[in-house]
């Protein structure tokens, strides 16, 4: 029997252990206290456009989709979609509103008294004025102005008079709500946040193996002589070893895809993780 190259056996091993561990890594994304899961139907994971004409559509869509949303006092607004999927890692904090983003198909966060937004990927704004704010920049959605991060300026609707610029005269702007008893505005930045990933491999234990002895049987030489058996490598044993759970807690601002049908992604952002095993 040819021998068995060690390195092999070592593959062999290691396999064994990912096999035994991979069938039963779990992986849970969730949210700080007094924030809840934002997963309206047919949300996707992407992030909003990079800043630039692909936002043009943006503004006319933000005020559709809050179209019909009702005010009443703030501690009993409850979301208007409940979770059906899990495909986002938005988190929209106790008061406000999880909606699904017309056009886009993003999850986005919504106080309908300030009329401010939440969009995955940490970009901020307001309805009402048209201010909105990304890791690139910022820009008015309703003249459409932007300036980037670099200094970089232009407009979302590649001219202020362009025929692509929102008629608001026309849209459903929603107003900003100033009855008695609302409490305080949260602040834009507060209204989201990323869910935190807990990732969780349990611990692994694998039995010992045994190599079996290596023996070369009865040879004849020039049809003459005979070459007895002889054993080459003597049985071997390979320890059995534990593998000790472990769980990471992330929480990240990876840039996703474009939404599906639209051109240009969020900026590729370094990954912004703080991990806890």
């Amino acid at each position: 029997m040819p021998s068995v190259p060690r390195s092999l056996l070592s593959l062999a091993f290691i396999a064994t252990i990912l096999a035994t561990a991979s069938g039963r890594i779990e992986i849970r994304a969730g949210c700080n206290k007094n924030y809840k899961k934002c997963t309206p139907k047919g949300a996707t994971s992407a992030n909003p456009p990079a800043l630039g004409t692909d936002l043009s559509p943006l503004y006319t869509d933000l005020v559709n989709s809050v179209q019909g949303v009702k005010k009443s006092k703030r501690d009993q607004v409850a979301a208007l979609l409940q979770p059906r999927a899990d495909s986002s890692n938005l988190c929209c904090a106790d008061g406000t509103q999880c909606l699904l983003l017309q056009g886009l198909n993003l999850p986005f966060c919504y106080d309908n008294y300030t009329t401010n937004y939440f969009l995955p990927g940490g970009t901020t704004g307001q309805i009402v004025s048209g201010d909105y704010t990304s890791t690139e920049g910022t820009a008015n959605l309703i003249n459409g102005d932007f300036t980037k991060s670099d200094g970089t300026k232009g407009n979302v609707y590649g001219a202020e008079d362009s025929p692509s610029k929102p008629n608001t005269a026309a849209l459903p702007i929603p107003t900003q709500y100033t009855a008695s008893g609302s409490g305080s505005a949260i602040p834009a930045t507060a209204l989201g946040q990323v869910a935190t990933i807990t990732t969780t491999i349990p611990g692994t234990t694998v039995a010992p193996s045994t190599v079996a002895a290596q023996t070369l049987a009865p040879s004849v030489v020039d049809g003459t002589s005979t070459v007895g058996s002889s054993t080459v490598k003597a049985a071997s044993t390979i320890p059995g070893t534990t593998v000790a759970a472990k769980t990471s807690v992330y929480t990240t601002t990876l840039a996703n895809p474009s939404p599906t049908g639209k051109k240009g992604a969020g900026a590729a952002n370094t990954p912004n993780m703080s991990g806890a095993a």
